[in-house]
């Protein structure tokens, strides 16, 4: 059979996201042809998620077949064929497939792994592939990953009356993302596990559908996207929660009104002179004098700071904050093209709340000596 080349790429390109290189069954792609319909199958899986594409392919096969063949090696050879419009695929007597002119070996078919089944979806919601991309860029960084934990774990989407809100934290600080179109559909909310995040971090830059569903089987334990050609399912824990942050998320006073560039400028240049480890903590001032005073204290409590002028700054303010919690903010700020965003804060022990339309990030301060 014949397929596109730009299709098999991206498909296994997505897979690729199911980087588990300790599970035995994510190392192999499972293929299988049917010529009724001239359709191939792919699925990759892993213990807690299975990917699943389905490609058109062109008349040529007359009988089924189906192969098991390492991933890795079937991606390398579809990369160095990208430029081919096409790529002929062939199974061969010995259990491998023959991709062009290069035979890859394959499994016994008899010994080989099962594709591995899911449940039926029946209650799946549209969503746009853009708002998923969005939400997680922001939300990601703030998530946590310890599935251990019961509740404040993975990416939180809620729709109530029309609007949605997408949510992380991770204990010590808070995203959300609130796109400002509405929707028709009944209320609902979902918590997307942690392991589904990562992976979809990775895969939906090759996922060209404008449209993806979701859907969710607390009793099965499954969660289901879906596009044009996949099916992609995670496997989680239902007793898993997500608390109401709400009062977290309020912006409180403004206290700043800043390009993200200058702040962050001056956070790189801090970042460069002290080295700062994951447990540093930055002192954040505003000053009578209209300026923005960023400090380190050391050891020894002596500081390297940098100070920022002529600074729209609604009162003088002293906050301490996690290094590496505001640094990151700042960065997520930068890669959603931010120009200028506002700070919130009520006082020195009240979280720190940073703006932007439909983002918002939330830091809980440290308490230092002043």
């Amino acid at each position: 059979m014949k397929i596109k080349t730009v299709e098999l790429l991206k498909a296994l390109e997505a897979m690729n996201a199911l980087n588990h290189q300790r599970e035995p069954i994510a190392n192999l792609v499972l293929m299988a042809f049917d010529p009724v319909d001239d359709m191939l199958t792919l699925q990759r899986a892993t213990y807690e998620e299975i990917f699943c594409f389905t490609l058109e392919g062109s008349v040529g096969e007359m009988d089924v077949w189906r192969r098991c063949v390492k991933f890795k090696p079937l991606l390398n050879v579809v990369k160095r064929l990208k430029k081919e419009k096409t790529i002929h695929l062939k199974p061969n007597e010995t259990h491998g497939l023959k991709v062009e002119n290069l035979t890859l070996a394959g499994l016994n078919p008899d010994k080989a792994p099962s594709f591995l089944t899911y449940s039926e979806f029946e209650e799946r919601r549209e969503i746009e592939t853009k708002e998923f991309k969005e939400a997680m860029e922001v939300c990601s960084s703030f998530m946590s990953d310890n599935e251990a934990r019961k509740n404040l774990t993975g990416l939180n989407l809620k729709s109530e009356e029309g609007k949605r809100a997408w949510t992380s934290g991770d204990g010590f600080r808070i995203a959300r993302y609130q796109p400002e179109k509405e929707v028709s559909v009944e209320d609902y909310e979902v918590l997307l596990p942690s392991h589904l995040v990562k992976t979809w971090k990775k895969a939906i830059k090759f996922i060209d559908d404008e449209i993806i569903s979701f859907s969710c089987i607390k009793t099965e334990e499954e969660i289901l996207i879906a596009g044009r050609n996949f099916d992609y399912v995670c496997r989680y824990h239902s007793y898993l929660e997500f608390p109401n942050l709400d009062s977290l998320l309020k912006t409180g006073e403004p206290l700043l009104t800043t390009k993200t560039a200058d702040v962050l400028d001056a956070m790189e240049l801090l970042k460069a002179a002290v080295e700062p480890t994951p447990e540093s903590v930055i002192k954040l001032q505003l000053s009578e004098e209209k300026a923005l005073i960023l400090s380190q204290p050391d050891e020894e409590n002596s500081q390297t700071k940098v100070e920022l002028k002529q600074f729209k700054i609604h009162k003088p303010f002293k906050i301490g904050l996690n290094f590496k919690f505001f640094h990151d903010a700042l960065k997520i700020a930068k890669s959603r093209k931010i120009e200028r965003l506002e700070m919130f804060c009520n006082n020195s022990e009240s979280p720190l709340v940073i703006q932007h339309e439909t983002d918002t990030l939330t830091i809980l301060p440290v308490k230092i000596k002043w």
